[in-house]
Order: structure tokens, then C-alpha cells, then sequence
């Protein structure tokens, strides 16, 4: 009966040793925390995918337009004064600036790529691309190694490859829900656009999406529990993307929002774009009516007006998450005189990293983190040993100069 009774009555004496269970059960906390902190980095991660990719669509035309006009009218301009420039010695500036090269290259590549799919099938390229054997053995292959999971939780990752995981995530998020927009699309289309079959479609997409989500929460979870990272790294992956957007709208940018994403993140809109509206050329069809131009236009300006209200978001959103970081950097190191002049420093002269040089040739050893503004707490321990070594340094130069013992830091 005593037996018994010790059986039912037990309790556990935590308080014999806490700090241990304590550690454990941070571990469970924030193996439990995962899911919000990914998913707070993808949503700030996904618009700003999503504000590089309606950029194609919205203002990318525009600028087209305004380089082309500048190719034509440029040189006139040029004939005409430079002959007065030549004879007051001064230099003739060069016809077109580096922006408008840019965007007069990218809006050939969009126009090229898209006008050499426009004779092609894309419903027979489908199926050409399935009945080869090669490619469905590796879709079987992938399928019976449910990859995304097994390739992933079992390696050992550190904090830049973690982000570089965490950014490829992003992408395939963003590439799997504008894949199926272009899927629902076609399908209404086959069957003449009935809300009935909409309403199937609809859960089935969703069911996707909820799959991709979930497999992301898993992964990041068991990811950082195995190589015990914090569930708050992913809030320094997302003050690193804030402070790439903060630094595209500066005066002295030297890239579009757009091209800092692609580089930083890896996503790049153009063959996305030109996929997109491939689909949308063979899914609407419409005439040359004055009602059908008018509802175009009025479907551009819906385009740009969100895409001006996606980039006020973020850009929002990456000041308030910039002014947060600084001060809970400079509540942290209120007490260290070097890291009040290494804040300073940084906000008169930021350094934001450095983005790759090329679109088409993204290196992953370069898709790191702005490590300048993610103050660990490694860098306070040094901080403080360099203050303390200071003030040792002005005690030893008391002592031999006035004999006396100063009081020194303990």
C-alpha cells in the first residue's frame, strides 16, 4: 500500500537540480516558438519577393519606355550641343546613364524571351517534358526520398547557411503560389470559367499551400534543435533584409529594390515574369474593343497601385524593425563607451554589406547576412574586455607617473 501510494502521490523535486531542466525546457520553448518567428522572416521575405516581381509588370514598362525615348532623342540633343561643349572645353556627358542601361537591357530580355514563346505550345511542351523517362524517374526519386525533409534536418547547419536555407524557402514559396495561379488560370480556362469548378480547385490549392507551409515549420524546427540555434535568428534574417530595403531607397543606392532582393535573396523576377505572362497571353484572349482596352488599363493601374502599397509596407515595416534594433542595441551597451562610438559610426557611415555582382551567376557563399548591424552577444563580451583593458591601461600610465594605487575595475 505504501507502494502504491508513493505511486500516485509522486511528485518531481525540480528544485534538486534547475538549471538543468531550465535549460531543457528553453529548448522546448523555443522548438515551440519556430513556427511564428519563420513565418514573421517569410511574410517580410514574401512581399518583398512579391513587390520585385509586380516591379516587372508596373514600372519596369514605364522605364522602358523613358531609356527608348532617351536612345532616340539623346543623340539629337548631343549633335546640337556638342559643339558648343567642345568649344568651352568641356567633356560630353555619355548619351544614356547606367539606370536607363539597365532598364533598357531588361525590358529586351522580357520582350525577346517573351516573343519567342509566343508560338509555343506550352500544354504540348507539358507533355513532351512527362513522356521522357529520364525525368520521371527523378520525379519518382524525389518523391520516394520526401526530400525537402531528409536533405535538410540532418546537416549541419550555421547561422549564414541557415539564412541562405531560410531564403531558398521563400522562393519556393512564392514560385509555388504564382505556379498555381498560372495552373488555376488554364484550368478555368478549359472549363469556360464556371464558378463550380473553382470551387474544387480553390481547396485543393490550399491544401498545397497549407502542406508547404507545415513542411517548412518542421524543418526549421528540427533544424535549429539539432544545431542549437535560437528561435530568434530568424528576427536578425529579417533586420538584414529590412536594412537592404532601407538601402535601395537611399540617394546613393546604386541597384533597384528589385536587383538587391535578386541578389540578396536569390530570386529573380524576369523568367518568372516572362513565365507569367506567357500564360496569361494564351489564358485571355481578349479583342481589340474599346471596353476590353479600357479594362487592361484599369488592371495596370489595380497592378501599380499595389505594388505602390506592397512597397510602402515593407518599406515601413523595415524602418520600424531598423528603430527597434537600434534600440535594443543601444539598451544593451548603455554601459560600454566603445559601443556608444561604434553605433555612432555606424549610423553616420553604414556599411550594408556587399550584394553579388550578377543576376545570372548567384554564389551562395555571397548570400550572407549584414552581420555589421546584428549585435551578438559575443560582441559585448568583447566590447567589455576592451573597456576594461582601457581603463587597466590609464591605471598602469597613473601609476608610473604619480606613484599613488588607483582604484582599479574589478
Amino acid at each position: 500500500m505504501q507502494f502504491l501510494r508513493t505511486e500516485l502521490t509522486r511528485d518531481y523535486q525540480l528544485e534538486h537540480d534547475e538549471e538543468k531542466f531550465s535549460a531543457r525546457r528553453e529548448k522546448v520553448y523555443s522548438f515551440i516558438k519556430i513556427p511564428r518567428e519563420v513565418e514573421n522572416f517569410m511574410a517580410y521575405g514574401f512581399l518583398q519577393c512579391a513587390d520585385s516581381f509586380l516591379f516587372v509588370y508596373t514600372f519596369l514598362p514605364l522605364r522602358f519606355a523613358m531609356a527608348l525615348w532617351a536612345v532616340i532623342t539623346r543623340p539629337l540633343q548631343h549633335c546640337l550641343r556638342g559643339r558648343d561643349e567642345r568649344v568651352r572645353g568641356k567633356n560630353t556627358k555619355m548619351y544614356l546613364s547606367p539606370a536607363e542601361v539597365c532598364d533598357l537591357l531588361k525590358g529586351i530580355v522580357v520582350v525577346g524571351c517573351w516573343a519567342a514563346t509566343w508560338k509555343v505550345d506550352t500544354s504540348m511542351m507539358y507533355h513532351l517534358v512527362k513522356s521522357q523517362s529520364v525525368i520521371k524517374l527523378y520525379i519518382f526519386y524525389n518523391m520516394l526520398e520526401f526530400v525537402e525533409l531528409k536533405g535538410s534536418v540532418f546537416k549541419k547547419f550555421d547561422k549564414n547557411n541557415l539564412f541562405q536555407l531560410a531564403c531558398a524557402d521563400v522562393r519556393e514559396r512564392f514560385h509555388l503560389t504564382m505556379l498555381l495561379l498560372a495552373v488555376s488560370l488554364q484550368t478555368m480556362k478549359e472549363y469556360a470559367w464556371h464558378s463550380d469548378r473553382f470551387a474544387v480547385l480553390l481547396p485543393d490549392c490550399v491544401m498545397l499551400l497549407f502542406a508547404e507551409v507545415l513542411v517548412d515549420w518542421v524543418k526549421h524546427a528540427f533544424i535549429t534543435r539539432f544545431n542549437e540555434l535560437p528561435s530568434t535568428v530568424y528576427r536578425d534574417y529579417t533586420v538584414s533584409l529590412a536594412y537592404d530595403m532601407t538601402k535601395t531607397r537611399r540617394e546613393t543606392a546604386f541597384s533597384d529594390p528589385s536587383d538587391l532582393v535578386a541578389r540578396r535573396m536569390g530570386f529573380i523576377p524576369l523568367p518568372l515574369g516572362v513565365a507569367m505572362a506567357r500564360v496569361l497571353c494564351t489564358t485571355l484572349t481578349p479583342s481589340a474593343r474599346p471596353a476590353n482596352i479600357i479594362l487592361l488599363l484599369l488592371a495596370y493601374l489595380i497592378l501599380v497601385a499595389l505594388r505602390i502599397l506592397n512597397s510602402l509596407i515593407i518599406l515601413g515595416k523595415a524602418c520600424d524593425i531598423i528603430s527597434h534594433t537600434q534600440a535594443d542595441k543601444n539598451d544593451v551597451g548603455s554601459k560600454s563607451p566603445s559601443h556608444k562610438r561604434a553605433n555612432s559610426a555606424d549610423m553616420k557611415n553604414p556599411n550594408l554589406g556587399t550584394a553579388i555582382l550578377s543576376n545570372s551567376a548567384v554564389s551562395l557563399n555571397n548570400v550572407c547576412l549584414n552581420e555589421v548591424f546584428l549585435n551578438t552577444e559575443e560582441t559585448h563580451k568583447i566590447e567589455k574586455l576592451q573597456c576594461n583593458a582601457d581603463e587597466f591601461t590609464i591605471a598602469a600610465k597613473t601609476v608610473l607617473r604619480t606613484g599613488s594605487e588607483p582604484l582599479l575595475p574589478q
